[in-house]
């Protein structure tokens, strides 16, 4: 573990920080725009490979535990690059396979933790999908293993959890919300969900990291 990180992370959980969820949905659309041209036919792809197996009980759920975080983690990976000033290519949405294991053990661990909460008790669930939604962000750009990211995350965010929330069903709802125009729609929408993920996160951690 980074102590260098852990004690950043301390002294912006001390210190408190700003949550604007309209900038962060605003600043999310234009970052997607800068990266549609790697991102959206990544998503198509991914979205038909889905929809054509979807009838396959067995290969969806080997996609949903082993394909998604790395098409996750490529969304983010594209974001970044697009927030850093490099208009990202579609290979680079491919970054995610890269470290195949680190984004599919975060993001099976979380999932299952979270679906147990549901399972115990409505309100714990909902609690920890919320606050987990940094974890892979944590894996992918601050190379934390799953327990740090997933700790960290729920560290950051329960800070300001109501906010998330608030963020969080907005970015859901954009995110499905293309699965009205003839399902595949949700390509479209679906990058945009992760890119407005990806700038509350640049805001809140990366500005503290830098500090």
């Amino acid at each position: 573990m980074d102590v260098n990180l852990e004690s950043k992370i301390d002294r912006l959980v001390e210190t408190g920080y700003s949550f604007e969820i309209t900038d962060y949905l605003s600043r999310g659309f234009q970052l997607y725009k800068g990266s549609i041209n790697a991102i959206l036919p990544f998503a198509l792809i991914y979205i038909v490979a889905a929809s054509l197996i979807s009838g396959t009980l067995a290969l969806s759920f080997v996609v949903s535990i082993f394909i998604t975080p790395c098409v996750i983690a490529g969304f983010y990976i594209a974001a970044n690059k697009t927030m850093l000033g490099t208009k990202p290519i579609f290979t680079d949405c491919f970054g995610g396979f890269k470290m195949f294991a680190d984004v599919v053990v975060v993001n099976l661990v979380a999932n299952l933790v979270s679906s147990l909460g549901l399972l115990c008790l409505i309100a714990p669930g909902i609690y920890l999908i919320v606050a987990y939604t940094f974890s892979m962000m944590f894996v992918i750009f601050l190379g934390t293993d799953f327990r740090t990211a997933l700790r960290l995350s729920r560290k950051v965010i329960h800070c300001n959890w109501w906010k998330m929330f608030g963020l969080f069903i907005v970015a859901s709802l954009i995110g499905v919300s293309g699965m009205i125009i003839f399902g595949v729609g949700v390509a479209f929408t679906l990058p945009l969900m992760y890119c407005i993920f990806y700038v509350a996160f640049e805001d809140i951690v990366g500005k503290a990291i830098r500090e």
